[in-house]
């Protein structure tokens, strides 16, 4: 059935495959009282695409609530991850921006038709993900006022670093089956959203940006007039605003299906989906969401310090900076992985919820690659080193981990 690419990569979609977990759909009613949290400035940030989508969906019928910086520092340990943006829903927080947007766009139609639209969709948005990642130098200057700053690297991201991603994108729309109007089926999704704010942004930079992409100038316009996000627009203008599906690796190729699918997350997404480690409803999916891309976010830290490691020509010192590095950059993540464990209502088995889902296997494998560099890294955390354990053992983990190539990282 699945063919894959790449082995190395894939280690989290391929446990994901040994597991054979129903999985719950939720229906019910919209959510009724929602608040955005995120910061009070004059530009669109992270936010942008949660605004526009609860635009589509709610119309008026939430609430922005600014964070202003100089409360941030108090306000920051009630958030559920330490960052901003998050929503409340009825009273209950959801952070990272991605399982914020993918709940919504349930909630709002903004979903795919199936299970695999979904994972095309979310494919999509990772990749979009990628190309916003250029951005941050322009943000960190803009922030800074550093005007030399701002100049150098918003021309380097409009007119070199966002450019490919703008070409693969213009092709995704014109292989669109189902017409050129959206990137995955025949209506629009949240990555359509989520790729219009950041095409805003970037235009802010560059006038003509899609002057050599007509389809994704005409999908610009064609977001912006949707129901909803057009009224928001008039009220709130824009301050900013070859075989493998995206040129990398990891994909999967699965039967019936004639597009492959890439990006390591949206893999994992899709396979839980099929074997019962998504979550049992769409509320618990969207905090296993959360956490995963939490684990992603811990994960730069580590990855930064392989990269210092690969650069050193001193083994034994670089080998010294690394264990540090990487016991500095993930000990906040491995606190708050250790409190979810603790206040689990059900137990601290797993993350979230009763039973195992594809976060568990994400932050197992963000443990295994962490400890290579500092075997005590899970003294401090006595429920995270049980969890890990656990998890290890489960059906099917314990097989792979036995016969896994071995790789130095």
């Amino acid at each position: 059935m699945f063919r894959h690419a790449c082995h190395g990569l894939l280690a989290l979609a391929i446990v994901a495959i040994s597991f054979a977990y129903s999985n719950a759909e939720e229906t019910g009613p919209k959510p009724a009282n929602i608040t955005l949290h995120y910061f009070n400035v004059p530009w669109s940030g992270r936010d942008a695409p949660v605004r526009w989508v609860l635009a589509y969906g709610a119309g008026e019928s939430w609430t922005f609530h600014g964070v202003e910086r100089a409360q941030w520092a108090d306000l920051k340990s009630t958030t559920p991850f330490g960052q901003l943006p998050y929503i409340e829903i009825d009273g209950k927080p959801l952070g990272q921006t991605y399982a914020i947007l993918r709940y919504l766009a349930k909630q709002y139609g903004l979903s795919g038709q199936d299970d695999w639209e979904n994972a095309q969709i979310d494919a999509v948005a990772e990749y979009i993900r990628d190309a916003g990642q250029g951005y941050a130098a322009y943000a960190y200057a803009r922030m800074s006022q550093d005007e030399g700053a701002m100049k150098k690297a918003g021309d380097e991201y409009a007119n070199v670093t966002i450019q490919p991603f703008l070409a693969k994108l213009e092709r995704l729309l014109q292989d669109n089956k189902a017409g050129h109007d959206f990137l995955v089926g025949s209506k629009p999704s949240w990555a359509d959203i989520l790729l219009t704010t950041q095409v805003d942004r970037a235009l802010k930079l560059k006038a003509d940006l899609l002057q050599s992409y007509p389809l994704l100038k005409a999908h610009t316009d064609r977001i912006h007039n949707l129901k909803g996000i057009k009224e928001w627009i008039a009220k709130h203008p824009p301050s900013l605003a070859l075989k493998t599906p995206f040129g990398q690796l990891p994909y999967i190729e699965v039967s019936g299906h004639p597009v492959a699918l890439a990006q390591t997350y949206a893999i994992a997404r899709y396979l839980a989906r099929q074997y019962g480690l998504a979550g049992r409803d769409a509320w618990e999916e969207a905090h296993v969401d959360a956490l995963a891309d939490y684990t992603a976010d811990a994960g730069q830290g580590y990855s930064a310090c392989i990269q210092e490691y690969m650069a050193k020509d001193d083994n034994n010192s670089a080998a010294m900076a690394v264990e540090f590095c990487t016991f500095i950059s993930i000990r906040p993540f491995l606190e708050v992985f250790e409190r979810t464990l603790r206040e689990n209502k059900h137990g601290p088995t797993y993350l979230v919820g009763c039973r195992p889902t594809w976060a568990d296997l994400a932050v197992t494998i963000l443990l295994d690659r962490s400890l290579n560099t500092r075997k005590t890294l899970l003294h401090p955390y006595p429920l995270l080193k049980d969890f890990r354990e656990r998890i290890r053992k489960l059906t099917g983990i314990k097989e792979w981990l036995a016969q896994r190539p071995t790789t130095p990282f």
